[in-house]
């Protein structure tokens, strides 16, 4: 089974954590939910409450497939927590799926995970990522998927599915939630 970690901070936006972790408990991984601060509870950007499984200080040795960024306002701040930044280099060196939406992309980019592949991400992080694909709303580049932001949080997910299961177990998902690409 595919263990796959979804960041949560404050100031998190909802649908970049809460759509890929459910779509990806969809498709059977195994989620693990793990707030970065001193509580499991963390307020997102819209002021939905959401309790995490776990603390990111509890799992920080943690073995994963892939580990899930979201976006929000509370990105940057979540992202300069040492134990995050350091679990993120160590699964992005030990060949972990990365994928990040909206401005988190600039988060790991920030962080050297980036490099030189190419990305989606929020157009307010334009300039920090010179790999940016303005066209593209979700993007694949080896074990790295991005996407633009709140509007692209299924299909983000979706791709992640592909991405750790297979096009067949994605387009199985898609089907079943009724999932149509407005692109």
């Amino acid at each position: 089974m595919k263990k796959v970690l979804v960041i949560l901070f404050d100031n998190t936006e909802e649908i970049e954590a809460l759509a890929p972790a459910d779509i990806l408990r969809r498709a059977g991984a195994d989620v693990l939910t793990a707030a970065v601060g001193n509580s499991r509870r963390i307020v997102g950007r819209s002021g939905i409450p959401i309790e995490a499984d776990a603390m990111l200080a509890d799992i920080a040795g943690g073995r994963f497939d892939a580990a899930v960024l979201p976006g929000g306002p509370g990105v940057f701040a979540a992202a300069s927590d040492a134990r995050l930044a350091g679990l993120l280099k160590r699964l992005d060196g030990e060949g972990a799926l990365m994928c990040a939406i909206c401005a988190a992309p600039a988060a790991l980019g920030r962080a050297g995970i980036i490099g030189g592949r190419r990305c989606a991400s929020h157009p307010s992080v334009a300039g920090e990522l010179p790999t940016r694909d303005a066209a593209a709303s979700t993007v694949r580049d080896g074990a790295l998927v991005t996407s633009q932001g709140a509007g692209t949080a299924v299909e983000f997910a979706l791709e992640t599915v592909s991405a750790l299961f297979g096009a067949e177990k994605a387009a199985e998902i898609s089907e079943s939630i009724c999932f149509k690409s407005a692109r």
